[in-house]
């Protein structure tokens, strides 16, 4: 967010947050575990992890899929 003090323009801004986005890592993307350490050590630095410059979210929810869906035989287990 662009304040009073910011000394870049905020057309400048845009400009390096589409950059950002364009190159940085998608959904789908395969990653191995020292990349996705990295990236978690960069995220605990940044004032908001949460979204990118644009708003879009950067992270999402992890569950254990097997915990959601029951076998057929009434039993709960890796499908």
């Amino acid at each position: 967010m662009d304040t009073a003090d910011s000394i870049c323009p905020s057309r400048v801004r845009a400009m390096f947050a589409s950059r950002a986005c364009r190159s940085s890592i998608m959904i789908g993307d395969a990653l191995g575990r020292s990349e996705m350490q990295k990236i978690l050590e960069h995220l605990v630095h940044l004032k908001s992890p949460w979204n990118c410059p644009h708003g879009r979210p950067t992270m999402r929810h992890l569950i254990d899929m097997s915990s959601i869906y029951e076998r057929p035989d009434g039993t709960e287990g890796n499908l």
